[in-house]
């Protein structure tokens, strides 16, 4: 079985980015699509950025617990 190494904070964090990128939208852009319904191509998008999202979250309680 494989074991793969987490991502940093700065590795999501980038990743984050270049999906916005991506996508030609900025954070505010995207939210709004969200919110109004009007996106229906872009979740997908919305989809990943909300797991890296929970990774970031959870990669840096990781981080702050190992000092």
């Amino acid at each position: 079985m494989m074991t793969t190494t987490p991502l940093s904070v700065a590795e999501l964090t980038r990743r984050r980015r270049q999906i916005l990128a991506d996508i030609g939208m900025t954070e505010d852009e995207l939210c709004e699509c969200a919110q109004t319904g009007l996106c229906s191509d872009q979740w997908a998008a919305l989809a990943e950025l909300d797991e890296i999202d929970c990774l970031i979250a959870a990669q840096a309680r990781e981080e702050r617990l190992a000092g």
